[in-house]
């Protein structure tokens, strides 16, 4: 059953403390670095030019958000239940949440417990503890990691499992000097067409109103406090059979994305991680 789908397309930017770049997703990653850990990020979307096909040929998820990282000293008061991960939207959603919203948050639910959403407050907000959502993650005391696919295995689900516990989330202290890696990735969220489908009854929900006009935004934050780090997704349909003016302003934006590439790859960069990996933070 599908509800409503369009293809859209996608320009991606990182934003941190107050800055926001853009960056090609499925190839280049980017660096990250705030009081809790530092590291790098890769956003890899299936059904777009650049497709990394490396990792897509060996997973059958529509997108993937992979943070490779270490944390920092910031992290030593910290514990798992202190990193969220998820949507925060600044704007108010009531007005332009999707039919059977009701439903399509069930269903979140059912596949992850944790979750956590008030859409009626000042900043909406669909968030789960970082630990419980992540679909793999692992740790090592002596090497990072690289950006490249991994199977999930039978720790990540009782991980999973046991972090729907707020009280065995708040037993796990996070350690400095630890290098981790986590892969946010799912067959559920479908970028490329905006929809959502349901776990089990394989129902499609159409979420093109919802982010009308706004970018799709997934924040790492601390719960109490500031946002880490977001990642946007500025989405716009895709027009074939349009009038030229519509013509013109998808050619006007395609070469303003072709600036945005260009500037990103040939301008020096400012600022860089232990990681090796560099940002332009003009």
């Amino acid at each position: 059953m599908l509800l409503s789908t369009a293809t859209m397309n996608i320009q991606s930017f990182f934003r941190e403390c107050g800055r926001r770049v853009p960056f090609l997703f499925n190839e280049v990653p980017i660096a990250v670095s705030n009081e809790v850990f530092e590291g790098q990020i890769l956003l890899r979307l299936r059904g777009y030019t650049r497709e990394s096909s490396a990792y897509l040929r060996r997973s059958s998820d529509n997108c993937s958000l992979m943070i490779s990282g270490r944390f920092k000293a910031g992290a030593e008061n910290l514990t798992a239940d202190d990193l969220m991960f998820g949507n925060v939207f600044d704007y108010h959603v009531l007005d332009d949440l999707p039919f059977g919203w009701q439903v399509m948050m069930r269903g979140l639910r059912f596949v992850d417990p944790s979750l956590e959403y008030d859409f009626h407050c000042e900043r909406p907000y669909a968030l789960s503890p970082l630990y419980a959502t992540m679909t793999k993650m692992r740790f090592s005391k002596n090497q990072a990691f690289p950006l490249e696919y991994f199977e999930a295995t039978a720790e990540d689900k009782k991980r999973r499992h046991d972090m729907q516990d707020v009280n065995k989330r708040r037993q796990v202290r996070l350690q400095p000097g630890t290098f981790f890696i986590a892969d946010f990735c799912n067959a559920i969220i479908d970028p490329k067409s905006l929809t959502v489908v349901l776990p089990l009854v394989h129902v499609h929900i159409s979420i093109q109103r919802f982010y009308r006009n706004h970018p799709l935004v997934y924040v790492c934050k601390r719960r109490n406090g500031d946002d880490l780090f977001a990642v946007e997704m500025e989405l716009f349909e895709s027009r074939d059979n349009d009038d030229d003016d519509d013509d013109n302003r998808d050619s006007d934006r395609d070469n303003d994305r072709d600036r945005d590439r260009d500037r990103y790859l040939e301008q020096p960069h400012s600022v860089q991680n232990s990681f090796g990996v560099q940002n332009e933070l003009d």
